[in-house]
């Protein structure tokens, strides 16, 4: 298009420049003649030299002296030693969005510009302003589909971060489910067997989504890891607890943090030693008499502030059912903005308490989904129970 429309218009130079509105200025793009090219990384102000006025005012000008024109900065010519004696000027504009300014500069032989090149110019700056906007939309889907396998790679990362196989127990059923809402997202659970008779159970929800969140993840599960190496069978949620909070508020920024909730159940003596960070409260279902322990102390979210967390020690026995959640399964909305709510989820493990752990799961993630239907899913979803055997 610059070729053409300085060959059309009988000129001897042409110039591009793009707008930026990131900067609110104009930034030489395309210059024809290699001694012109010094002046590439010289940005224009809208409103500065007549390409400037056309940008900030959208009107072509005409100009046919361009030294007696008080809206002409020569500074330019100086630079490139070139000298401007006329010139036409037209905006590019697409969907009343400024893209930038074209130039074609000096007729040919003495010659002036006429008022039909003013009209031929603008027709020129609308193809410039389609080639411009499908270029833009060329480089926007190549970005998009780079960022969306990055995305999906991150989603397989983060699976993996997630038991492959739960452990299994003489004593102990284990199930979980995890539905992200997102490509990636901040929810997090382990089940390790740290011994033929211990367990440790563990449910993680980073404040926010996406990336960052993701990164905290990975992170927790990285300490956790490091922890069980480290540790082994000598473990209990304090120290879990403590150090993961240590990590955190070395690593994240101030708006970033963790709840969390952590469990060791020791099937050989029935204790269950529980530390909740801020977390949903779990549900400790008693068998003997159907009743409802929730699982409330311990201390802040983790990540906030060195913390001394506090131990809670319950007894645990057969056919007793530890629930362990995220925020995604509660505060599930549907159509009417309806909460599933934490009542819904404690009446429905009292009803189907005869069921196993992946029963129960199954269920209760059915129910969610079924609460959400036609609605999209706003959260994580995550639901883990054990059951003793």
């Amino acid at each position: 298009i610059m070729l053409a429309s300085q060959h059309v218009l009988d000129a001897e130079k042409s110039s591009f420049m793009l707008y930026d509105p990131k900067d609110g200025l104009l930034h030489f793009h395309v210059l024809e003649g290699a001694s012109e090219n010094i002046i590439k990384d010289r940005p224009l102000e809208l409103g500065s030299g007549i390409a400037g006025w056309v940008a900030k005012h959208r009107i072509a000008q005409l100009v046919d002296d361009c030294y007696t024109d008080k809206r002409f900065n020569p500074n330019f010519d100086k630079i490139s030693n070139f000298r401007t004696r006329n010139m036409v000027c037209a905006p590019i504009i697409k969907n009343d969005m400024l893209l930038g300014v074209i130039s074609v500069l000096n007729k040919r032989g003495d010659s002036k510009f006429l008022v039909e090149d003013v009209q031929l110019l603008e027709t020129l700056a609308g193809q410039c302003a389609v080639a411009i906007e499908n270029a833009r939309l060329l480089d926007s889907k190549i970005e998009n589909e780079a960022i969306k396998k990055e995305l999906e790679m991150a989603f397989k990362i983060q699976q993996k971060l997630l038991p492959s196989e739960l452990p299994v127990f003489r004593s102990l059923s284990v199930s979980a489910k995890l539905i992200p809402a997102q490509e990636v997202g901040g929810d997090y659970y382990s089940v390790h067997r740290l011994s033929e008779n211990r367990c440790l159970l563990m449910v993680a929800d980073v404040s926010g989504k996406g990336i960052p969140a993701a990164l905290l993840v990975s992170t927790i599960d990285a300490t956790l890891h490091t922890i069980i190496k480290l540790k082994g069978d000598d473990l209990d949620p304090k120290f879990i607890a403590e150090t993961i909070n240590s990590v955190l508020c070395d690593v994240t920024t101030s708006e970033k943090f963790a709840t969390a909730w952590i469990g060791i159940l020791d099937m050989n003596s029935g204790i269950l030693k529980s530390i909740n960070a801020g977390h949903n409260e779990p549900i400790l279902f008693k068998s003997s008499n159907s009743s409802i322990i929730r699982l409330r102390k311990g201390g802040i979210f983790l990540g906030v502030v060195p913390f001394d967390y506090e131990v809670e020690i319950l007894e645990f026995s057969k056919n007793d059912i530890i629930v362990f959640f995220s925020d995604g399964v509660v505060e599930a909305m549907d159509m009417r903005l309806n909460l599933y709510s934490d009542k819904k989820l404690v009446e429905l493990v009292q009803q189907n308490s005869h069921l196993s752990s992946g029963e129960l799961v199954d269920m209760i993630v059915k129910d969610v989904l079924h609460h959400e239907e036609n609605t999209q899913q706003s959260d994580d979803i995550t639901i883990c129970i054990a059951k003793g055997l």
